[in-house]
């Protein structure tokens, strides 16, 4: 029998025939494995790295957001450039959690201090250290107290809280080149705008000791806060007072005629548009601009816009023909927080006050 190993052929002889059966196909199939390289298939050995530097300026200062890129320099130990394809990033231990990397790109989200760490196989590389600072004003968050009373300062809380779109505080605002405008849906907010750096701390304004105070109706007033491109959420507050709505005859008209020394009774619509009953109950106090004689009554206390129609006599004695103004004057007292705050609201009408006709008996 033959077989064929490489060029080769041989000849066994027979008493050996059966062990070289196996031995023989065996033989060859090593030679074929150490010698042979299968079509298709090679192998790269990449260069030990045994040098490895981070390419960064000396000192590297990112606000939140902005996306930098690190490279390596690295080389073998004969000193020829190694281009390493396997780089692990990440930050060094001792830094604060500043960000996260995606792939060699550095995204900072976070204020704070770190240095970047790459490493390829065993060679680690530190860079120098990295700020992170506030990224651009993404969010105001506006804080002021429910509870309030028309024509009073604010009380309570005031406040405003400035973030980056990574929820940092914006430490570096300016407010007076980028002012921030209260802006209230009903009413008159004085002073509205907030532009005194004093009032500014690490990213919170405290706006209380600007002595804003509301005048308008007494209601519930939604009221935002805005430097012209960020707007903060709305905050409902409730402005507390009595607000005198008209006046008008028995006859439900409009009072513009008042007889001098008779009997004359008129009703005044009242409300608080706010949601806290008064401490104590309200006096509708009237009188007219040219006497000094005056009346009052007691009201009962409402909240949340609820109208009561209160009656009452006017002082007419002594009353001189002509034209006059019959003056309404409503008082209310809130207790907000341990401070009791007096509310007034005023309603003037221009009358006529005629003399009643006289009758000759004679």
């Amino acid at each position: 029998m033959r077989y064929a190993c490489a060029t080769k052929l041989w000849r066994i002889p027979t008493p050996a025939r059966c062990a070289h059966r196996i031995l023989l196909p065996l033989a060859a199939l090593l030679w074929t494995t150490a010698f042979v390289a299968e079509p298709g298939f090679s192998e790269v050995i990449q260069p030990r790295v045994s040098s490895l530097k981070i390419i960064s300026a000396e000192a590297i200062s990112l606000p939140a957001g902005q996306r930098h890129a690190f490279s390596l320099a690295a080389s073998d130990v004969s000193g020829a450039t190694v281009v390493p394809t396997d780089a692990r990033w990440s930050l060094a231990p001792g830094s604060d959690s500043i960000g996260y990397f995606d792939g060699s790109i550095f995204v900072p989200t976070t204020v704070g201090q770190g240095q970047v760490m790459a490493t390829v196989g065993g060679v680690s590389a530190l860079s120098t250290f990295i700020t992170v600072r506030p990224g651009q004003l993404s969010e105001i968050l506006l804080s002021i107290s429910a509870d309030q009373v028309v024509g009073h300062r604010l009380v309570g809380t005031a406040k405003l809280v400035l973030l980056d779109q990574f929820n940092n505080l914006k430490t570096d605002y300016n407010l007076a080149t980028n002012p921030i405008t209260l802006t209230s849906e009903t009413g008159i907010l004085s002073p509205a705008v907030i532009n005194d750096t004093l009032l500014f701390d690490t990213g919170v304004v405290d706006f209380l000791p600007l002595g804003v105070v509301y005048t308008g109706l007494s209601s519930r007033v939604n009221i935002v806060a805005s430097n012209g491109v960020v707007t903060s959420n709305t905050v409902i507050v409730s402005f507390n007072g009595y607000d005198i709505l008209q006046a008008f005859d028995f006859r439900g008209q409009p009072v513009d005629t008042i007889y001098s020394n008779l009997p004359t009774q008129i009703r005044a619509a009242v409300t608080n548009g706010g949601n806290d009953v008064a401490y104590a109950q309200p006096q509708l106090k009237f009188y007219f601009q040219s006497s000094g004689g005056s009346a009052k009554v007691y009201v009962t206390p409402h909240a949340q816009g609820q109208i009561s129609i209160e009656p009452f006599n006017l002082p007419t004695a002594g009353l001189a023909a002509g034209a006059d103004t019959l003056v309404l004057e409503l008082q209310s007292q809130y207790l907000i927080g341990d401070s009791v705050h007096t509310a007034t609201s005023y309603l003037l009408i221009p009358v006529t006050v005629l003399s009643p006709a006289s009758v000759d008996l004679a």
